[in-house]
């Protein structure tokens, strides 16, 4: 019987032994530590815009015909949604979604307008007064380069993307006046159209550069973001189909745009619960 007993006590030795040692042992895998910054980011975008169609080449080639060329450029407005994840410390990328009110009048004159008067050619000036308001939806893909620590108050920012727009209504008014030799009006053309489809080109690609700054609100428990930026795009495809260039084959238009926008940002984390959330 004591031979027996000695053999029970001596199994529950070792067990105690065994689970003793097992609390000093590192475990397989240690849960990673969760970081307080989010790695997403939401965000409304409001702010003015202006347009503005450069005529190329206007300059350099056309200058014996074109002058007087002046815009009239009228303060708009863009809006809609950023969507951007967090690479690391200082890098991002990301993507927004904008709606853009367009509005721009612009007037020139044309000193050598060749006109086919009696089998032959005639020289006339050529004024014009041409209005387009309208309205694009645009997305970018943005890259930006943050300065400065994740946790600073103010922290400067660049970026560059790529653009792409497209027009989903709007109007076109053109008015052309010819003067004889003379001084007298020859003729005045008045059009207005539909800037979409068929008097435009309505899908167009371009890049978008922009610098701003970017605030950091914290709260009790919270913290959000607010972004100031100066932008500009520049689409690369011509404004005006080859059927409106016919006459005024030098009259290249492409358009850029400035605008001012800040936005509003709400930091995502995994759950919508703890989101903005800052460890304490």
């Amino acid at each position: 019987m004591k031979k027996a007993f000695r053999y029970i006590l001596f199994l529950v030795l070792i067990q105690l032994s065994v689970e003793a040692t097992a609390q000093f042992k590192k475990p397989l895998s240690a849960p990673k530590k969760q970081s307080d910054e989010a790695m997403f980011n939401l965000g409304i975008i409001v702010g003015p815009s202006i347009t503005h169609w450069h005529h190329i080449n206007v300059a350099e080639v056309d200058k014996w015909y074109l002058k007087d060329y002046t815009h009239q450029l009228q303060l708009k407005y863009t809006g809609g949604l950023y969507f951007e994840a967090i690479l690391n410390k200082h890098w991002s990328v990301g993507i927004s979604a904008l709606y853009t009110q367009h509005n721009i009048s612009m007037q020139y004159i044309n000193d050598r307008f060749a006109n086919g008067w009696n089998n032959g050619i005639q020289y006339s000036k050529r004024e014009y007064n041409i209005t387009a308001d309208y309205q694009t939806i645009s997305a970018t893909v943005p890259l930006t380069y943050y300065f400065l620590n994740v946790k600073e108050v103010v922290r400067p920012y660049l970026y560059i993307a790529p653009r792409f727009s497209y027009i989903i209504n709007g109007e076109f008014t053109q008015n052309v006046k010819d003067y004889l030799q003379d001084s007298s009006i020859q003729s005045i053309i008045d059009t207005t159209g539909r800037i979409a489809p068929n008097n435009h080109v309505s899908f167009n690609v371009g890049a978008t550069i922009g610098a701003g700054l970017q605030f950091r609100i914290n709260t009790a428990y919270y913290y959000f973001l607010i972004k100031t930026e100066a932008l500009a795009n520049w689409n690369f495809l011509n404004t005006f189909t080859k059927k409106q260039l016919e006459n005024e084959f030098y009259n290249k238009r492409f358009d850029a745009e400035a605008a001012a926008t800040i936005t509003f940002i709400f930091p995502l984390k995994k759950s919508l619960k703890d989101a903005c959330y800052i460890a304490r």
